[in-house]
This record gives C-alpha cells, sequence and structure tokens, in this order.
C-alpha cells in the first residue's frame, strides 16, 4: 500500500486559514474510494500530511484533490 508524506509551507498570515481548509476536507478526503489514511499534521509554520491508498490507483485518483 503506497504511502505519501508531503509538506505545505503557507505564508504565516494564511496558517489560520489554511488549517481550517485541511480539517474541513478530512471527511470528504477520508470518503474518497481506496484512502485508507490522511491525516495532516501541524508543525511551527508547515503542515505535513500522511495519505495512504489502498493501491497506486487509488493514489493516483486523488491527485488534484485536497489530499496528497
Amino acid at each position: 500500500m503506497p504511502v505519501v508524506v508531503a509538506t505545505m509551507v503557507p505564508r504565516p498570515d494564511q496558517v489560520d486559514e489554511v488549517r481550517a481548509i485541511l480539517l474541513a476536507a478530512i471527511p470528504q478526503v477520508h470518503q474518497e474510494a481506496g484512502c485508507l489514511l490522511y491525516v495532516p499534521h501541524e508543525a511551527p509554520g508547515r503542515f505535513v500530511f500522511v495519505e495512504e491508498g489502498a493501491d497506486d490507483a487509488a493514489l493516483a485518483a486523488s491527485n488534484g484533490t485536497v489530499s496528497c
């Protein structure tokens, strides 16, 4: 099962907005076919995402959406 780890560094004045968008998107991403795991983590000045798909096709299908 493929796993993607990605990092996003928002502008300092947009951290709160980005956090709100990411948290609101979690239920939608979890409903994507083949999504086994999608978790954004917040670290100082950045967000780190971990996404696991059932297979390469499921992970590729989420490309271009809120998930990685």
